[in-house]
Protein backbone atom coordinates (compact mmCIF):
# COMPACT_ATOMS: atom_id res chain seq x y z
CA UNK A 1 0.00 0.00 0.00
CA UNK A 2 2.88 2.57 0.72
CA UNK A 3 4.55 2.12 -2.70
CA UNK A 4 1.35 2.46 -4.18
CA UNK A 5 0.62 5.51 -2.27
CA UNK A 6 4.41 7.17 -3.11
CA UNK A 7 3.78 6.07 -6.76
CA UNK A 8 0.90 8.12 -6.76
CA UNK A 9 2.58 11.10 -5.13
CA UNK A 10 5.57 10.54 -7.93
CA UNK A 11 3.06 10.49 -10.83
CA UNK A 12 0.87 13.21 -9.75
CA UNK A 13 2.99 15.26 -7.86
CA UNK A 14 0.15 14.94 -5.28
CA UNK A 15 -0.43 13.48 -2.00
CA UNK A 16 -3.21 11.54 -1.23
CA UNK A 17 -5.66 12.59 1.61
CA UNK A 18 -7.07 10.99 4.41
CA UNK A 19 -10.23 10.35 2.88
CA UNK A 20 -8.82 9.18 -0.82
CA UNK A 21 -6.88 6.78 1.78
CA UNK A 22 -9.41 5.50 3.10
CA UNK A 23 -11.74 5.12 -0.17
CA UNK A 24 -8.38 2.97 -1.41
CA UNK A 25 -8.62 0.65 1.91
CA UNK A 26 -12.49 0.11 1.21
CA UNK A 27 -12.00 -0.35 -2.40
CA UNK A 28 -9.35 -3.35 -1.47
CA UNK A 29 -11.14 -4.53 1.24
CA UNK A 30 -14.45 -5.07 -1.18
CA UNK A 31 -12.21 -6.97 -3.50
CA UNK A 32 -11.15 -9.52 -0.74
CA UNK A 33 -14.45 -10.16 0.65
CA UNK A 34 -15.45 -10.79 -2.40
CA UNK A 35 -12.60 -13.16 -3.42
CA UNK A 36 -14.11 -14.69 0.26
CA UNK A 37 -17.55 -15.13 -0.58
CA UNK A 38 -16.96 -16.61 -4.37
CA UNK A 39 -14.70 -19.54 -3.13
CA UNK A 40 -17.11 -20.12 -0.35
CA UNK A 41 -20.03 -20.19 -3.34
CA UNK A 42 -17.79 -22.32 -5.35
CA UNK A 43 -16.85 -24.77 -2.42
CA UNK A 44 -20.70 -25.01 -1.49
CA UNK A 45 -21.45 -25.20 -5.42
CA UNK A 46 -18.85 -28.16 -5.76
CA UNK A 47 -20.77 -29.80 -2.50
CA UNK A 48 -24.35 -29.47 -4.14
CA UNK A 49 -24.29 -29.93 -7.72
CA UNK A 50 -25.93 -26.94 -8.24
CA UNK A 51 -25.06 -23.25 -8.78
CA UNK A 52 -25.45 -21.43 -4.89
CA UNK A 53 -24.77 -17.76 -4.74
CA UNK A 54 -25.02 -17.01 -0.89
CA UNK A 55 -27.06 -13.47 0.17
CA UNK A 56 -23.29 -12.71 1.43
CA UNK A 57 -22.22 -13.33 -1.86
CA UNK A 58 -24.58 -10.95 -4.01
CA UNK A 59 -24.15 -8.37 -1.29
CA UNK A 60 -20.29 -7.93 -2.35
CA UNK A 61 -21.25 -8.83 -5.86
CA UNK A 62 -23.75 -6.19 -6.27
CA UNK A 63 -20.90 -3.54 -4.69
CA UNK A 64 -18.14 -4.84 -6.94
CA UNK A 65 -20.48 -4.50 -10.06
CA UNK A 66 -19.04 -1.39 -11.48
CA UNK A 67 -15.37 -1.92 -9.95
CA UNK A 68 -15.00 -5.67 -11.95
CA UNK A 69 -14.79 -5.92 -15.85
CA UNK A 70 -17.83 -7.75 -16.89
CA UNK A 71 -15.09 -10.38 -18.74
CA UNK A 72 -14.06 -11.36 -15.28
CA UNK A 73 -18.02 -11.55 -14.41
CA UNK A 74 -19.05 -13.44 -16.73
CA UNK A 75 -15.69 -15.92 -16.07
CA UNK A 76 -16.63 -16.00 -12.30
CA UNK A 77 -20.76 -17.13 -13.12
CA UNK A 78 -18.97 -19.73 -15.44
CA UNK A 79 -17.02 -21.11 -12.67
CA UNK A 80 -19.62 -21.20 -10.28
CA UNK A 81 -21.08 -23.03 -12.99
CA UNK A 82 -18.22 -25.40 -13.67
CA UNK A 83 -18.73 -25.86 -9.88
CA UNK A 84 -21.70 -27.28 -9.87
CA UNK A 85 -20.90 -29.84 -12.54
CA UNK A 86 -18.12 -30.61 -10.90
CA UNK A 87 -15.91 -29.80 -13.85
CA UNK A 88 -12.43 -31.20 -13.74
CA UNK A 89 -11.34 -28.06 -16.26
CA UNK A 90 -11.50 -24.71 -16.46
CA UNK A 91 -11.39 -22.27 -19.53
CA UNK A 92 -10.06 -18.83 -18.79
CA UNK A 93 -10.43 -15.38 -20.85
CA UNK A 94 -6.80 -15.98 -21.53
CA UNK A 95 -7.67 -18.92 -23.27
CA UNK A 96 -5.99 -21.24 -20.92
CA UNK A 97 -7.40 -24.30 -19.60
CA UNK A 98 -7.02 -25.03 -15.70
CA UNK A 99 -7.43 -28.08 -13.74
CA UNK A 100 -10.85 -27.46 -11.44
CA UNK A 101 -11.41 -29.48 -8.20
CA UNK A 102 -13.02 -29.65 -5.06
CA UNK A 103 -9.01 -29.46 -3.28
CA UNK A 104 -8.26 -26.20 -6.09
CA UNK A 105 -11.68 -24.57 -4.42
CA UNK A 106 -10.78 -25.49 -1.20
CA UNK A 107 -6.98 -24.32 -1.52
CA UNK A 108 -8.26 -21.33 -3.05
CA UNK A 109 -10.22 -20.69 -0.56
CA UNK A 110 -7.79 -21.06 2.34
CA UNK A 111 -5.39 -18.36 -0.03
CA UNK A 112 -8.38 -16.01 0.40
CA UNK A 113 -8.61 -16.20 3.95
CA UNK A 114 -5.13 -15.99 4.49
CA UNK A 115 -5.40 -12.58 2.60
CA UNK A 116 -8.49 -11.75 4.88
CA UNK A 117 -6.02 -12.03 8.00
CA UNK A 118 -3.60 -9.93 6.23
CA UNK A 119 -5.68 -7.21 5.26
CA UNK A 120 -6.97 -6.73 8.27
CA UNK A 121 -3.26 -6.32 9.85
CA UNK A 122 -3.48 -3.56 7.15
CA UNK A 123 -6.15 -1.99 7.64
CA UNK A 124 -5.19 -1.60 11.37
CA UNK A 125 -1.97 -0.01 10.52
CA UNK A 126 -3.53 2.38 8.04
CA UNK A 127 -6.01 3.44 10.79
CA UNK A 128 -3.47 3.98 13.04
CA UNK A 129 -1.23 6.32 10.42
CA UNK A 130 -4.32 8.03 9.53
CA UNK A 131 -4.57 8.56 13.08
CA UNK A 132 -1.32 10.01 13.52
CA UNK A 133 -0.37 12.04 10.17
CA UNK A 134 -1.64 15.08 8.63
CA UNK A 135 -4.14 15.76 6.10
CA UNK A 136 -2.11 14.75 3.28
CA UNK A 137 -0.07 11.63 2.84
CA UNK A 138 2.72 10.69 0.96
CA UNK A 139 4.84 8.05 2.88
Amino acid sequence: MRSAVTAFASRTGRKLTKSQYAVCIGVLSLAVRYKLEFGRCLLRSWDSAHVVRTAAFERVRVQMENLIPEAQAREDSAMLQAAAERQSYIGAADGHRYRFSRASIVAGLEASRRKIEAFKRLENSVADLLRRTPDAISQ
